[in-house]
C-alpha cells in the first residue's frame, strides 16, 4: 500500500504535496519522492525513509513549480531505497506515481528491454514510465499513451502522470486501486486518500475502475478507456485529517488500539435500538435480505484479520452463520 497525490495550480505545489503525504504516510513510509514540472525541466526529488527526509530536501533545493505529483512508498517490488523509489521517470520527459502491483512485470520488463529502454531500478512501477514514453511517440498525446500503456497491465493500479512537455497538467488513472479528484479554487488534485487533501478541499470525483483523468487548475476531464468523456458525480466528504496522523501516540499502531473503543462507538451509533439492531438499519430491504445469509467471507490483510478472525466467533456463536476468512492478497488466486 502507497500513497500518491498530484496537483495542478495557480500557486506552487511543492508544500501542497508533501503536506498531503504526511497525511498519507500510514499507507508507507519505506521512501518518498517528488516530481515538479519547472518551467525548464522536471526536479525531481527522492528520499529513503519517513517523508520528513523529503522535507528536508525540499528545503534544501527550495523548488518552484505549479504542478507535480508526489508518492510515499511501502516496498512490494524492490527493495527500499532510493532508486526504487518514485517518482520513476522515463526520458527526462514522463514521470508517474503508482500505488498497486503489476502482475505481468517480467513480460512488459522484456519487452521494454528489446525496445531499447534502459530499466533503472527493481520496480514494476518504472514499466509504467516507459510504455507511456514508448506509446507517446505514436502521436505524442500523453492521456492517450497512458490509455494504451494500461492495457498492457494485468493487476491493480492507480497512477499519476506529469510530462514536461504538458506543464500544468497532471494525467491520472484508476484499476482496483483507490483514486479520486479534489476540485479547489484555481487548482486541483488526485490523490489515493481525500484525507490528504481534505483541508484544501471537501469537494471529490470518485474515480471507478477504468477511468482517466487530465487534471488542470481551471479543469477535470475523465474519459473511459475509449478516451470517451465520462461524467462522475460531486461529492461532499466531510472529514478531518487528524484521523491520519499519529497525535500523541507513538507509532500507527498504537493509535490503532486505543481507538478502538470510539470506532466500535461510532459504528453502532444510530443502528441500535434498546434490545436489537434497527430494523432495515442497511437499507430498505436489507433486513429481509440478511435472514437469506447462508455464510459470511472475510477478506482482509493486517490488522483487519485479525478483527475479521473476532468477528467470525461472534457471526457464528450469537447468529449461527459459518464464517470464512481469506487473506487479501491471495484471494483473487
Amino acid at each position: 500500500m502507497c500513497g500518491i497525490i498530484g496537483a495542478a495550480s495557480s500557486r506552487s505545489v511543492g508544500e501542497i504535496l508533501i503536506q498531503g503525504l504526511q497525511l498519507m504516510e500510514y499507507r508507507g513510509y519505506d521512501s518518498a519522492g517528488i516530481a515538479l514540472n519547472q518551467e525548464q525541466q522536471v526536479l525531481r526529488l527522492r528520499a529513503l525513509g519517513k517523508v520528513s527526509k523529503l522535507e528536508d530536501l525540499m528545503i534544501e533545493n527550495k523548488p518552484k513549480a505549479t504542478s507535480g505529483i508526489a508518492h510515499t512508498r511501502w516496498a512490494t517490488h524492490g527493495a527500499p531505497s532510493e532508486e526504487n523509489a518514485h517518482p520513476h521517470g522515463s526520458h527526462d520527459q514522463v514521470y508517474i506515481v503508482h500505488n498497486g502491483i503489476i502482475e505481468n512485470h517480467d513480460e512488459i520488463r522484456t519487452q521494454l528491454k528489446n525496445e531499447g529502454y534502459e530499466i533503472n531500478s527493481q520496480t514494476d512501477s518504472e514499466l509504467i514510465a516507459h510504455l507511456i514514453h514508448l506509446y507517446k511517440k505514436e502521436d505524442d498525446n500523453t492521456l492517450t499513451a497512458l490509455i494504451k500503456a494500461t492495457k498492457k497491465l494485468k493487476g491493480a493500479y492507480s497512477i499519476a502522470v506529469i510530462d514536461s512537455n504538458q506543464k500544468d497538467k497532471v494525467f491520472a488513472a484508476r484499476q482496483k486501486s483507490p483514486l479520486l479528484i479534489g476540485k479547489g479554487t484555481k487548482e486541483n488534485f488526485v490523490a489515493s486518500d481525500p484525507l490528504a487533501i481534505i483541508n484544501i478541499t471537501q469537494s471529490f470525483y470518485l474515480l471507478e475502475d477504468g477511468d482517466f483523468a487530465e487534471i488542470t487548475k481551471d479543469d477535470i476531464k475523465i474519459f473511459n478507456h475509449k478516451n470517451i468523456p465520462q461524467k462522475r458525480e460531486k461529492t461532499l466528504i466531510e472529514a478531518t485529517a487528524t484521523a491520519t496522523t499519529k497525535g500523541s501516540y507513538k507509532h500507527f499502531m498504537e493509535k490503532e488500539i486505543y481507538e478502538q473503543p470510539e470506532a466500535i462507538g461510532n459504528t453502532i451509533n444510530g443502528r441500535l435500538g434498546d434490545q436489537d439492531v434497527l430494523d432495515n438499519v442497511f437499507g430498505i430491504g436489507s433486513s429481509e435480505a440478511f435472514k437469506e445469509v447462508k455464510r459470511i467471507q472475510f477478506v482482509a490483510c493486517g490488522t483487519s484479520l485479525h478483527a475479521a478472525k473476532t468477528a467470525r466467533k461472534w457471526f457464528e456463536d450469537i447468529a449461527g452463520t459459518p464464517c470464512y476468512i481469506d487473506f487479501a492478497s491471495e484471494y483473487r488466486y
